[in-house]
């Protein structure tokens, strides 16, 4: 069977478009095992370069300092692939309802950084879209470097 990239697209989409409903409506699936894969697999409390702290929960990460706090509450996890997909707090100075593509990788030594790829897009799938550098970590985040996060 040839794929297309439509035929991809699509089959991402009704992906996505099942996750997001099960994630919605907090769907248990009966399974312990598969709803645990539904954790994301760095959460923890970090700190990145700008001194900001990032609380990698169970359904939200949240990026405080001193002069104000984001939080971003998860649509999509994927640990395989390293990213979440989010929905911007309304209550976020910045893009507030908008969506967020929050991804991850571990360097050579094993550090952990982090590239918010996309952070005000209209829908999920306009953040799914959005691609960072995992090779480049001084640029391949739309031109910026990844941000350390060290554990706490």
């Amino acid at each position: 069977m040839k794929h297309t990239t439509k035929t991809r697209y699509n089959a991402l989409f009704l992906a996505l478009t099942l996750t997001m409903t099960t994630s919605i409506l907090g769907c248990d699936t009966g399974d312990d095992a598969e709803d645990n894969a539904n954790a994301v697999d760095i959460a923890g409390t970090y700190t990145d370069d700008y001194d900001q702290t990032h609380v990698v929960g169970d359904t939200t990460w949240t990026i405080s300092s001193m002069d104000y706090s984001s939080s971003f509450e998860y649509v999509t996890i994927n640990n395989e692939d390293n990213y979440i997909i989010a929905q911007n707090s309304v209550d976020n100075d910045y893009s507030g309802g908008l969506f967020s593509r929050l991804d991850w990788v571990f360097d050579a030594e094993g550090a952990l950084h982090t590239c918010a790829c996309a952070y005000d897009a209209q829908t999920p799938e306009i953040a799914l879209a959005c691609e960072s550098d995992r090779e480049d970590l001084a640029a391949g985040c739309g031109g910026f470097s990844w941000s350390l996060l060290t554990p706490q």
